[in-house]
């Protein structure tokens, strides 16, 4: 006779895989944060953005982690690493490339690389997202908010 004092175990969902993800990347974030100052919310200091958004984020985790736990959902589908590795090549890229490639080709760039995780991505429409975000990111922070980015790559000038 099975010993029925025993909890099943809780099946992995969707709702508490995602939880417990927000949860690892909220802990990160409150790690990272934990030697700068707050300051308050009227003057804030360099940590207090962190602070707050990975509260936010341990929030948003533990909601789904207890949804997940409450009411087990569909398992997740098995994991495809290609595009998580191409996400992280895309932001490798950009972090490498803004100062020595400029601003436009290191975007269209990280949209490129980024679309290859997709088996299903189609050129010429990517193309024409990448000359579009190339432009807006462009405007937005080197015009507008005076991001000092340099626009084109060392050596044109520009």
């Amino acid at each position: 006779m099975p010993n029925s004092s025993r909890r099943p175990r809780p099946r992995l969902s969707n709702d508490l895989m995602l939880g417990l993800l927000l949860l690892a990347v909220a802990a990160i974030g409150f790690s990272a944060g934990t030697g700068l100052k707050l300051g308050s919310a009227t003057r804030m200091g360099p940590g207090y953005v962190p602070l707050l958004l990975s509260g936010l984020l341990a929030i948003l985790g533990a909601a789904h982690v207890l949804l997940g736990l409450a009411r087990p959902g569909p398992r997740p589908e098995r994991l495809d690493a290609r595009p998580f590795f191409y996400i992280l090549a895309a932001i490798a890229f950009f972090i490498f490339g803004a100062e020595r490639l400029g601003l436009i080709a290191t975007v269209a760039g990280v949209v490129f690389i980024a679309a290859v995780g997709d088996r299903r991505a189609r050129w010429r429409p990517l193309a024409l997202w990448a000359a579009f975000l190339a432009v807006a990111t462009t405007g937005l922070f080197v015009n507008l908010l005076g991001v000092p980015l340099p626009v084109w790559p060392k050596g044109w000038g520009g």
